[in-house]
């Protein structure tokens, strides 16, 4: 089953702040 927006993959080496920010932008 293929999701309109790709699971966000656990990032080790960014920090979550710039995923967030990443999906608000």
């Amino acid at each position: 089953m293929k999701l309109p927006q790709p699971t966000p993959r656990p990032i080790v080496s960014m920090p979550r702040r710039t995923a967030l920010l990443a999906a608000g932008a």
